[in-house]
């Protein structure tokens, strides 16, 4: 099981390292368009970055599956700690006692709404954040092209980005709730979603 956590962890590395090969990429297309055609590339330029959060949304998915697989995992060596350590009676600490009564489950269960928010890893955090910059950025283009009053055009943004935030931290809140819920038997073969695979 530890073999298998530390390859989902692997996995979640190498898709964010994509993911930054990626970003690098369109930050290159973005500097070269704006250069050729600085009057007139605004409609390109969110093309560009409306593309950019499509593909950031894929990478999102395929990263919280992979954290998905390794909370079970590590939720598989947990349970197995605590069956192991009371079958045999081994003495342990009393630091142990909130472990072994499965206090950390207690307090997950019982977590605020506002916890839905928050992102659950920094490498989902950084797409999440990319991915909303971006969108945020589209949207400012358009107001642009609208000729809408700059106010506006800051309030649009900031709306876009905050929503789009707190909508990315929920989706991979659920796809790690959805995967991770129950521990299985067959720990490869109960998650048929597609973020979820190799």
């Amino acid at each position: 099981m530890l073999n298998l956590y530390t390859q989902a962890q692997g996995n979640a590395q190498n898709v964010f390292n994509f993911y930054l090969t990626f970003v690098t990429t369109v930050i290159g297309a973005i500097i070269v368009i704006a250069q050729a055609a600085p009057g007139n590339a605004a409609w390109t330029l969110a093309g560009v970055l409306f593309f950019a959060v499509i593909v950031g949304s894929v990478y999102l998915s395929a990263l919280s599956g992979r954290y998905a697989h390794a909370y079970r995992y590590a939720r598989a060596v947990d349970e197995l700690r605590r069956f192991l350590i009371q079958r045999l009676n081994v003495p342990v600490p009393a630091g142990y006692q909130p472990f072994l009564s499965g206090g950390n489950r207690a307090a997950q269960g019982r977590a605020a709404w506002f916890y839905w928010l928050f992102p659950t890893g920094t490498y989902q955090m950084f797409i999440a954040v990319v991915n909303s910059t971006a969108l945020a950025a589209a949207a400012g283009l358009i107001f642009v092209q609208a000729d809408a009053a700059g106010a506006r055009q800051i309030v649009a943004m900031v709306l876009v980005f905050v929503l789009t935030l707190s909508v990315s931290n929920i989706y991979s809140h659920l796809v790690i709730q959805r995967f991770a819920g129950r521990l299985g038997v067959d720990l490869w073969n109960d998650s048929p979603a597609w973020a979820s695979r190799e």
